[in-house]
């Protein structure tokens, strides 16, 4: 599926592109973190772009996990969308 964990390979931030960048969008959406409520970054509109919006998913998902929450998507973050399956 687009939005499995093992697509995500890298450490993610603002400013880049990729098709993990959209799969990350489609997990965080699938779990409760959405990027947007409706537009661009919403459930079924993903983006390859790692905007703010991104960033703040990213951030609420690392808050909610006990991560130092950046909105960054680093190797901590990695492993626990990783464990959630």
């Amino acid at each position: 599926p687009a939005h499995s964990s093992s697509v995500f390979t890298r450490d993610l931030e603002v400013g880049m592109t990729g098709d993990d960048v959209k799969a990350l969008q489609a997990w965080l959406n699938a779990h409760g973190f959405a990027v947007a409520v409706s537009g661009a970054g919403s459930a079924g509109m993903e983006t390859t772009l790692f905007g703010s919006l991104t960033k703040a998913a990213v951030a609420r998902f690392q808050a909610a996990n006990g991560i130092s929450a950046i909105g960054r998507m680093g190797p901590m973050t990695r492993a626990a969308i990783a464990s959630m399956k």
